[in-house]
């Protein structure tokens, strides 16, 4: 099994996440995070560091009709960094492979309603 993502952290440790389905983002411990290689679903690595805090979540949809009807789907994860007063998200279509990259402000009501316990400390 691949890991969903890997983080280094400031102390040199390390923490390996765990699938789309269950990414095991609340587990990381309260520490630092240096860097975070994030697996694409093109095989590729998204590798972030020097933030301030880092945020991740998944978006799911269920098919309510039809012969996958009632089984969700992951169609987008989402990485959101602080550095240097604003915030980046990087929003990784899980379906075509695409990732749109978004400048967002502090003071975005998006930002604002993102639920406080998802956000970990950067090493900035």
């Amino acid at each position: 099994m691949n890991n969903l993502f890997t983080i280094i952290f400031k102390d040199n440790s390390n923490y390996f996440g765990g699938t789309l389905e269950i990414p095991k983002w609340k587990e990381i411990p309260d520490k630092n995070i240096r860097s975070i290689f994030y697996s694409l679903p093109t095989n590729d690595v998204l590798c972030l560091a020097g933030f301030k805090n880092i945020y991740h979540y998944v978006e799911v949809t269920m098919d309510l009709n039809g012969k996958k009807g009632g089984k969700t789907k992951i169609e987008y994860t989402y990485l959101i960094i602080e550095r240097d007063n604003q915030f980046i998200q990087y929003k990784i279509n899980q379906i075509d492979f695409g990732i749109e990259i978004n400048i967002l402000n502090k003071d975005s009501n998006y930002i604002k309603g993102l639920n406080p316990i998802g956000w970990k400390k950067g090493d900035r």
